[in-house]
């Protein structure tokens, strides 16, 4: 059983009890990957439901140096296996979604996303604000 929350310091979501998150090295940006056997609770917005089964969260994120809000992230791939209940339906079986994320709302911003399924360490990930 594991229970998926936002960190208040990162603004990241973290693992509490069986699963684990963990960091991805890449060229550039970051990766941060959350998996969850067994009962998986999501409570945060980048992935929110329950699985019984196995979870996986793939979160891409800018460059902490960028101008961009670094808790906020490029783009979402998730996995289910097993049955899951979403904001918009219910899962049986396997379930693979990525997504590229709008921008925020206000000025211009440039997202860049560099990603390799075989190689993920090739992975960039820029985002540039503009006034």
């Amino acid at each position: 059983m594991s229970l998926q929350i936002e960190d208040a310091k990162t603004g990241l979501p973290k693992v509490i009890g069986w699963g684990e998150t963990s960091s991805i090295p890449v060229r550039e940006g970051s990766v941060t990957r959350l998996l969850s056997p067994g009962i998986s609770l999501r409570l945060h917005a980048f992935a929110p439901g329950l699985t019984l089964g196995w979870h996986e969260t793939i979160l891409f994120l800018p460059a902490a140096n960028s101008k961009a809000m670094p808790a906020r992230p490029v783009a979402i791939q998730t996995r289910n296996y097993g049955l899951g209940l979403v904001p918009f339906g219910l899962i049986a079986g396997t379930e693979r979604k990525f997504a590229v994320l709008a921008p925020e709302p206000g000025g211009s911003v440039v997202q860049f996303l560099r990603f390799e399924q075989e190689d993920i360490t090739e992975t960039i990930v820029k985002k540039e604000g503009f006034p």
